[in-house]
């Protein structure tokens, strides 16, 4: 399994409670890390774009993500 299809599948349970709750899905977004949510735009995208794996690469100065067919 790669890892967008782990991250869909660990992310899967949340997004159906989400859907039957919308008050949880709200309380939810107010508390979600907004510095963190880029990094699952990254991966919506990633797997938009047909991608099977995505590469990090963190510096000091830099993040540099690519999408791996």
């Amino acid at each position: 399994m790669g890892i967008i299809d782990k991250v869909r599948s660990d992310r899967e349970g949340l997004a159906i409670q989400l859907e039957k709750h919308p008050g949880l899905a709200a309380r939810f977004e107010d508390t979600y890390p907004d510095q963190a949510h880029f990094i699952f735009e990254l991966l919506q995208n990633a797997e938009d774009a047909g991608a099977t794996e995505v590469r990090f690469d963190l510096r000091d100065d830099l993040l540099s993500f690519e999408h791996c067919y």
